[in-house]
């Protein structure tokens, strides 16, 4: 029998009465107090998944955020330190948009740093007198057992000590899911699970492609996009494994510097069980193979 039960303190406390025998998606802070449980066995795992920020680039969507030196400056106002807290135990920040599960990530000590100087004097060189917008996310979605409100409300308060003053317009995830699908949102912070275990996958992110359309950025928006969108082609039919892992570092390194996103984090999936079920294991891809899981008594 599976439930559906959407709360990951709900869950955690279920695996505890014995009411559930797998929890599969229990929440950071339910990790530590679960480990203290002699009947409840607490796991976690990387799951190939990047969150991230993105911002239109189309400037009729995004506004002041289509700007280059508005997009770099969000990049260099964040406190990932405070941010990663959020992700919990097992996350690992990202320097591009691939996770370092797949060949062609980068290493995580490439990730951007908290340059709260740096981003001050980006904004300035925007020439734009003021940075305002809406922040629309699904006010309701737990993914990872990770609240996205609360990682709204980091970004906001982040944003805020630079002078980027964000509105946080919290949706229903439907709600949210659509204008995020049809490119209306002026500045979101989503996550994109890999539908298959390759980094090609990732290749969304590129000018004129998924993730790209959602963003409002084409190849026709500047020379580098139009260089980008050429790179992720490449890659993606390239089949020589050094060269490909070569092109995708590429990709990612020229993403930092001209794409409308910024990347987070690469979540841990934690998980619970009742100690005397076996077989429990979880994949970032496909998540729990069901009929691996037993009772051993």
């Amino acid at each position: 029998m599976i439930r559906h039960v959407p709360d990951p303190v709900t869950q955690a406390l279920q695996v505890v009465r014995g009411d559930i025998d797998v929890a599969s998606t229990i929440g950071p802070d339910q990790e530590e107090p679960l480990r203290r449980v002699p009947s409840v066995v607490v796991r976690a795992t990387p799951a190939a998944t990047t969150f991230y920020i993105l911002m239109n680039n189309n400037p009729d969507v995004g506004g002041p955020f289509a700007n280059p030196k508005v997009q770099q400056a969000v990049r260099y106002a964040l406190d990932y330190d405070g941010i990663m807290k959020i992700a919990g135990p097992g996350a690992a920040r990202l320097a591009g948009v691939i996770p370092t599960l797949m060949p062609g990530s980068l290493d995580p000590r490439e990730a951007a740093k908290t340059d709260l100087a740096r981003a001050r004097a980006l904004l300035k060189e925007s020439g734009l007198a003021a940075v305002t917008g809406k922040f629309q996310y699904s006010s309701d979605a737990i993914q990872f057992g990770i609240p996205t409100s609360l990682i709204a409300q980091k970004i906001q308060a982040d944003l805020a000590r630079v002078g980027i003053n964000l509105m946080l317009d919290g949706l229903p995830n439907v709600t949210a899911l659509t204008l995020y699908r049809a490119g209306k949102d002026q500045f979101g912070c989503w996550g994109w699970a890999a539908d298959y275990p390759d980094a090609s996958d990732f290749l969304v992110y590129a000018p004129g492609r998924v993730v790209g359309k959602r963003a409002g950025w084409l190849p026709s928006a500047s020379p580098a996009a139009r260089r980008l969108a050429a790179l992720a082609d490449a890659a993606e039919a390239e089949p020589d494994t050094r060269k490909r892992i070569a092109m995708l570092q590429q990709f990612e390194h020229m993403m930092a510097q001209a794409g409308p996103y910024v990347p987070l984090f690469q979540p841990a999936i934690p998980f619970a069980h009742r100690s005397d079920v076996a077989g429990v294991t979880y994949n970032s891809v496909w998540a729990l193979d069901f009929a691996a899981i037993r009772k051993t008594a």
